[in-house]
């Protein structure tokens, strides 16, 4: 009896091990990292000197990103086009998007972006009722 007990044993301790190291952790929405505690948001906050290409010129300027209020999945873009536009956007990994709005009287930008590392992309579209204008910023945070 007690030579079928081992080998037994040893097969229980065996699949509670795999079973154990092929669990991966699911963070709350909105969070990620070992510990869950790291807002996703997080790697888009700071400010990011870069140049931007427009379908009508070009610029060299910063843009200063931080939260949005209480959303932990919102940030704000300030200085956009260069004109002290802020816009919202909400974040996905290391991507985020800008709805449709109005940051002013007229004035309609929407777009995309993401991050990697120190570097950022922004490619948006603004229209002032008159003119349209596309373009990229790309940055690298101060």
């Amino acid at each position: 009896m007690k030579n079928l007990f081992r080998p037994f044993m040893l097969a229980l301790v065996a699949v509670s091990l795999f079973t154990a190291s092929s669990c991966t952790k699911t963070c709350d929405e909105g969070y990620e990292g070992d510990d869950c505690k790291t807002a996703i948001r997080e790697k888009f906050l700071g400010s990011f000197k870069g140049n931007e290409i427009c379908g009508t010129g070009n610029d060299n300027y910063t843009i200063a990103i931080a939260a949005s209020g209480t959303d932990i999945l919102k940030i704000n873009l300030g200085n956009v086009y260069n004109q002290n536009l802020t816009v919202t956007a909400t974040v996905e990994g290391t991507s985020f998007s800008v709805a449709s709005q109005q940051p002013a009287v007229g004035v309609t930008v929407s777009g995309t972006g993401s991050v990697s590392g120190n570097n950022i992309t922004f490619t948006y579209n603004i229209n002032d009722g008159t003119n349209s204008n596309n373009c990229t910023f790309t940055g690298t945070k101060l």
